[in-house]
């Protein structure tokens, strides 16, 4: 998506600076990622504008991409449990920004603790990636659950699952079979196109670069930007524009 015109932001509710890393981020030049938490509270009177969510935003390597890192000070989000409208902070924090990005997205750890709730409630849609094997797309229901949960809790009454993607999809008639499945019970939510399994993918982690970067013309960069494509279709952003030959279940 970064080849596009729009400006986005990916923020990181994880404990980890993984991102950060692979798109070139200053990390350990960039401020305290907790203190937004605290300083959204209802408890705070003030929050202090040093603690302002925008001043943890960091450029990239990537243009028109910036990031807001986690790390590991995010683990200590859940001692706050117990504070009053601690659930809602990420939301209000965003809510305050000036139009800066078109896209934001929000990479949630594989839990529902707090960090999760607030992504939850914070965001438009949800966007999920599932490996094309059983054991990944049972929890697609129980994704459904918790979005249905969010809903009817008033966490979030708009959430919606906005886009499903397969990934890491081979020949293998597991594989087929768990798309053919996904497409079965969500017909109007997952994407056409499938991400296939290369090992293109995890080099480009390895040497901290997209996959667009490292292997522009590989299967993997061409199947992701396929599917930023029809994100961007979807969300009524641009037209899309493919490049190349992108795999959709069914054609291989």
């Amino acid at each position: 998506m970064e080849r596009r015109p729009q400006r986005s932001a990916l923020r990181r509710c994880l404990p980890s600076a993984a991102f950060g890393f692979w798109l070139s981020t200053s990390i350990r030049k960039r401020p305290r990622v907790c203190g937004w938490a605290v300083a959204e509270s209802p408890a705070c009177i003030e929050p202090s504008p040093r603690n302002a969510i925008s001043n943890h935003s960091c450029a990239t390597a990537v243009a028109g991409l910036d990031i807001i890192a986690g790390s590991r000070e995010l683990a200590a989000v859940d001692d706050l449990r117990g504070r009053i409208g601690i659930q809602t902070a990420l939301k209000r924090a965003l809510a305050r920004l000036h139009v800066r990005w078109d896209i934001v997205l929000i990479d949630c750890p594989p839990n529902l603790g707090l960090l999760s709730v607030n992504a939850l409630a914070a965001a438009d849609e949800v966007l999920v990636p599932v490996e094309t094997h059983g054991i990944a797309a049972i929890g697609l229901s129980d994704l459904q659950r918790t979005v249905e949960d969010a809903r009817e809790s008033q966490v979030n009454p708009a959430l919606t699952i906005g886009a499903i993607v397969a990934t890491r999809y081979n020949r293998t008639k597991e594989a087929k079979d768990c798309v053919e499945q996904m497409r079965h019970a969500f017909p109007h939510t997952m994407l056409q196109t499938v991400v296939r399994e290369s090992a293109r993918l995890g080099e480009a982690f390895t040497y901290a670069r997209t996959i667009v970067e490292h292997d522009p013309d590989g299967m993997g960069a061409v199947d992701y930007r396929a599917v930023a494509g029809e994100l961007v279709e979807r969300w009524g952003l641009s037209s899309p524009s493919r490049e190349g030959e992108a795999a959709t279940e069914g054609a291989r």
